[in-house]
């Protein structure tokens, strides 16, 4: 039940607070997402490489990914003179708004949603999709050969991996029935035995297809290509300083929990 002042208000303006408060929680815990899953990244490949990763700043280097985030807030924010003013500020923050909008169709439990979507597999695919306008803003916007080439090369690769993700959702669709969310969810409440992964061979085929294709969608290695280290460049956000940097990131592993 909502809280007795929302009651007295009308409706519609009941139902703007309580879409604020939902916002709020999201934009203050999903950032802090990328600060245990980029320390948990960086330890466990040093520790599968046979090495310490960083060890400096908190016990076992604990607080290394927390220091590198206050830095990142009180560096130079600084655009390219020749680059696209305009572009290069929306970016960031299309590619940070879509990634986050994702979650309005994400149910969390049984009540814990923002909102239950009749078409919400079809929303999360569609809204995912335009972070790939982002990209392209970003690395046109900059001026730079380097940042073009890899805002192409990461594009290139979100929309080819789109492709066979559509396809293994649409096997998990036609079991289903529904493009809603909470519906796959309580048609595998029953058990291990419920889930749509052993349903047939079709879909113990289909997890896997979108599983390695999410890990290429959002940049995960082995499919890195488009942060250019053959050029020693970051890719399509080389010219990006400071918290417009850190908001890629942040984007980059919102949509990893999102997947």
């Amino acid at each position: 039940n909502h809280a007795p002042f929302l009651e007295a208000l009308p409706f519609s303006l009941g139902q703007v607070i309580v879409m604020f408060v939902c916002a709020a929680i999201f934009v203050a815990i999903v950032p802090l997402l990328p600060l245990g899953l980029v320390l948990a990244e960086r330890k466990v490949s040093a520790h599968i490489q046979s090495r310490v990763g960083p060890m400096r700043v908190g016990p076992h280097g604990s607080l290394q990914t927390l220091a590198d985030g206050i830095k990142l807030l009180f560096k130079e924010d600084h655009i390219p003179k020749q680059g696209d003013k305009i572009l290069f500020v929306l970016a960031p923050y299309i590619i940070f708004a879509c990634s986050f909008a994702v979650f309005a169709a994400i149910p969390f439990g049984k009540s814990i949603l923002v909102s239950n979507l009749n078409i919400g597999i079809f929303y999360i695919m569609a809204i995912s999709s335009v972070v790939v306008m982002g990209v392209i803003m970003a690395g046109w916007a900059s001026n730079n050969k380097w940042s073009l080439l890899g805002a192409i090369r990461s594009a290139a690769q979100i929309i080819s991996y789109e492709i066979p993700i559509a396809l293994s959702i649409l096997t998990v669709v036609m079991l289903v029935r529904s493009l809603n969310m909470q519906e796959i969810v309580l048609q595998q409440a029953n058990g291990i035995q419920s889930w749509l992964i052993f349903r047939t061979p079709f879909s113990f085929i289909a997890f896997f297809i979108f599983f390695m294709s999410s890990i290429a969608e959002v940049n995960r290695t082995p499919f890195d290509l488009p942060e250019a280290e053959s050029e020693l460049v970051a890719g399509f956000h080389t010219e990006y300083s400071g918290m417009r940097f850190a908001i890629f990131f942040i984007a980059e592993y919102a949509n990893m929990f999102a997947v």
